[in-house]
């Protein structure tokens, strides 16, 4: 006996086999006015399915943002080394930028004098340990070395004595130097000078 031995009702989906065909419209065709119940956005929505349609017409160009659908398949070969020749542009800015190394030029023509500034780019060795160079001095100019050190007292000898001159010297004498006046009469000063007045 089957599991529905024992149930006194069933239920179930089924779907029957074969195709209906489309019915034909036989009658007048007239305007009807359906009035239907909108949805939650406010607007109708009929129930179905639009099938995707077929374009036809001229292409044209579109400006914008586009993102295409589907996808890109990249083969082997396509991944595997490629030369190609890239030439200047015309105009506008270069934006590629080649790989690898440039070998220094070697220089040919007329050499001349630039000015203005000018950074070369390189390094410069050098070393720290003392040197020795010699000071001369200038033909002209203003002399700008400052040599360090000192210089000790020299010892100046005279190979050949001059001639000497002798010099008298003065003897001390006793001079006046004030003078004290006094009327006649009166105590002689010291180191007096006698002098008279005479009237007529």
């Amino acid at each position: 006996m089957g599991d529905l031995a024992y149930k006194d009702s069933a239920s179930g989906s089924y779907k029957p086999e074969g195709t209906v065909s489309k019915p034909t419209f036989t009658g007048t065709s007239a305007t009807v006015t359906i009035t239907t119940a909108d949805n939650t956005n406010g607007n109708y929505q009929p129930k179905g399915t639009v099938s995707k349609p077929t374009f036809t017409g001229s292409s044209s160009t579109f400006t914008g943002k586009f993102t295409p659908e589907g996808g890109v398949t990249v083969s082997t070969n396509a991944t595997s080394n490629k030369t190609t020749t890239v030439s200047a542009v015309s105009s506008g800015t270069a934006t590629y930028t080649p790989g690898g190394t440039v070998s220094q030029p070697t220089f040919t023509g007329t050499a001349f004098n630039s000015t203005g500034k000018f950074t070369p780019a390189g390094t410069i060795a050098f070393t720290n340990a003392n040197q020795t160079a010699t000071v001369s001095k200038a033909s002209s100019g203003t002399a700008t070395y400052t040599p360090e050190g000192s210089v000790s007292t020299p010892t100046i000898s005279v190979k050949t004595a001059g001639s000497t001159t002798t010099i008298k010297n003065p003897t001390s004498v006793t001079v006046a130097k004030t003078v004290v006046a006094a009327a006649p009469g009166a105590t002689a000063p010291s180191n007096a000078l006698t002098y008279y007045a005479v009237s007529d």
